[in-house]
């Protein structure tokens, strides 16, 4: 009988990871990660404070250290450029559709980390700046 069950969930495991990357199951954990700073920088001034100091720094340095070799905004650029790459991204979407349901699982799959990913960047190396001391405190 334990054979059994362990054969179910094998393959129902074997199933799942045929449409959901591992790496999607790490990034969702980093999310909750995220959330649960995030709650704890509103809550906390000296959280936020420490911080803003310690990983915002460190990310701050490295994204303008990345993007400063850029003669423009390329934040500001994405965001009038995010129609037509919603539009790209849409008719990834629908070809990888076209192949199977695998496809474009794995490619929803990647956009979530991607999006995960920034938001997650914004929360250790930017939010904590919203919730902590204000210039005058410092």
């Amino acid at each position: 009988m334990m054979n059994g069950i362990k054969e179910k969930t094998a393959g129902f495991r074997k199933a799942v990871d045929k449409y959901i990357p591992r790496a999607t199951w790490i990034f969702l954990l980093v999310a909750a990660a995220s959330f649960i700073v995030l709650a704890v920088m509103k809550s906390d001034k000296a959280t936020a404070d420490f911080l803003n100091g310690a990983t915002g720094r460190a990310i701050r340095f490295v994204l303008t250290g990345i993007f400063n070799i850029f003669p423009f905004s390329f934040t500001e650029t994405l965001v009038i450029l995010s129609p037509a790459l919603a539009a790209v991204l849409i008719g990834i979407m629908i070809s990888k559709g076209k192949r199977g349901l695998e496809h474009a699982t794995r490619f929803f799959c990647a956009l979530l980390s991607t999006v995960i990913v920034i938001f997650s960047v914004f929360v250790f190396g930017y939010e904590a700046s919203y919730y902590g001391s204000s210039i005058e405190e410092n």
